[in-house]
């Protein structure tokens, strides 16, 4: 089967990389051609426009950057909704808020295309690997048709429609991303206090204080190596917004997401957003250089 993949970012091209690896023809595009290039290296076919990639495809799948763009490449008269056969897939893949999910569905739906909203877990290496937690909201038949292809890119999850895969993938981001400014709280604090990171996050492992974001995070806070990136803080402050506002909309209180949130707005306006989102930790670095008190470190 051929595969069209638009947005080849760092989770995307991670699924790409395996998709090639298990014997899939892949059809490529990238808004910045030199990463179209990339993956053409690998054994992709790369095409200069979405529409002219999506052509020929048996599945579409997107792993934009922005709502606006998906809008933009997929919907209207000339979109890639209008380049696909009457009932194939089309795989979001992206991090949105509610409406948008629910209007790209309606779109799609116009064009007698079936949308799924199919959010991932984890980072670059599982989808590089083919064991990403794919989160799919849509047609339960979708589902159940395409469970084998879905079995090559990781382990997929039915959560419902789109509007319940999207409220999942808001709620755990707000709780992972939380996590993460906790995290960078935490280890500059530990080495203010002279703890080394062996110590601290051997230690850890047998506390409350150990999760997914310090095994896979904690020795790059350490370091203050905020490149390479797991994903930016920009993006880890789209997806706090889009969290904070669905709560919001829906009458719910969550202040400690609404503060935290506003940890990543801060250090996006401090020029970081092009980061690693662990550069939230530098708004910690920037607070001390201005002037704050470094605590006495424990002997």
């Amino acid at each position: 089967m051929k595969v069209c993949f638009l947005g080849l970012g760092s989770m995307g091209s991670g699924v790409c990389r395996n998709l090639l690896n298990k014997g899939y023809a892949l059809q490529v595009w990238n808004r910045s051609p030199e990463k179209a290039a990339k993956v053409a290296g690998w054994g992709a076919e790369a095409f200069a426009t979405p529409q002219e990639a999506a052509r020929g495809a048996g599945v579409v799948m997107s792993c934009l950057s922005s709502v606006a763009a998906l809008k933009a490449v997929a919907g209207g008269e000339d979109g890639v909704f209008s380049c696909m056969g009457e009932g194939m897939a089309f795989y979001d893949m992206g991090t949105w808020d509610i409406e948008s999910v629910l209007a790209l569905e309606a779109e799609a739906e116009r064009h007698g295309v079936r949308y799924v909203y199919m959010p991932m877990g984890k980072g670059p290496e599982a989808a590089e690997a083919g064991e990403s937690p794919l989160f799919f909201g849509g047609s339960k038949d979708v589902y159940e048709r395409d469970k084998g292809f879905l079995s090559d890119i990781g382990e997929a999850f039915y959560l419902g429609d789109v509007k319940a895969a999207c409220a999942f993938k808001l709620v755990t981001n707000l709780i992972g991303l939380s996590n993460n400014v906790i995290l960078t709280e935490g280890v500059f604090l530990a080495k203010r206090m002279g703890l080394s990171e062996e110590a601290f996050l051997n230690g850890a492992k047998s506390t409350g204080a150990w999760s997914y974001q310090m095994r896979n995070s904690g020795h790059k806070v350490f370091a203050e190596a905020f490149l390479p990136m797991r994903g930016t803080l920009d993006n880890a402050w789209k997806d706090m917004k889009f969290g904070v506002e669905m709560a919001e909309k829906a009458g719910v209180s969550c202040p400690a997401f609404a503060m935290l949130r506003d940890r990543y707005k801060a250090a996006s306006e401090a020029g970081y957003g092009e980061e690693d989102y662990i550069s939230v930790y530098r708004l910690l670095m920037d607070a001390e250089n201005d002037g704050a008190t470094a605590a006495e470190p424990c002997n």
